[in-house]
């Protein structure tokens, strides 16, 4: 069976732009590798999985298509809005580095990982849960306004902010 794709979920505490789950994430980048008899090979390199909003099914192209070898270990990672800068000896990634989101100019870096071992020819679609590898602002607006005045606020624009860099440890 071809290796797929399943339920993605994205960690909330720490990021608004993704608090919606899997309904603003529309892409990721996979990059994994198969540990078996010929050693362990690298089988997906940043290679682009979609879906659609609410989508528990993700796809990719086919000509990047691998398929379930029984009996053998699998590795994953994904990542969202970052660029891999290097990777491990197996094509794995090491660090990543910020990338701006082309619809909204935020920044953000996404990361997942999953393992499955002793695979099955027809194994469960691999899932991710996504954690945020920036920090979360907090803001807090007082007034010293009297009277019972009430204030809306529209908009808070955070600038000056620098790219960021995650380098991954033990692929943690």
């Amino acid at each position: 069976q071809q290796i797929g794709f399943g339920d993605v979920f994205v960690e909330n505490a720490t990021r608004a732009d993704y608090s919606d789950g899997v309904q603003k994430l529309t892409k990721f980048n996979v990059y994994g590798t198969v540990t078996g008899t010929a050693g362990t090979v690298n089988i997906f390199d940043g290679v682009e999985v979609t879906g659609n909003v609410g989508n528990t099914v993700w796809s990719y192209a086919q000509e990047f298509a691998q398929y379930w070898i029984a009996g053998a270990d699998y590795n994953f990672a994904a990542v969202v809005d970052a660029t891999v800068a290097s990777k491990d000896s197996n094509g794995m990634p090491l660090t990543l580095t910020t990338v701006a989101d082309a619809t909204s100019n935020l920044e953000d870096m996404l990361y997942a990982t999953a393992s499955v071992v002793k695979a099955t020819a027809d194994q469960d679609p691999v899932n991710f849960t996504f954690e945020h590898l920036l920090s979360k602002a907090k803001f807090t607006v007082t007034s010293n306004a009297q009277g019972g005045y009430y204030h809306t606020i529209t908009g808070i624009k955070v600038r000056n902010f620098e790219t960021g860099t995650y380098t991954i440890a033990n692929g943690t």
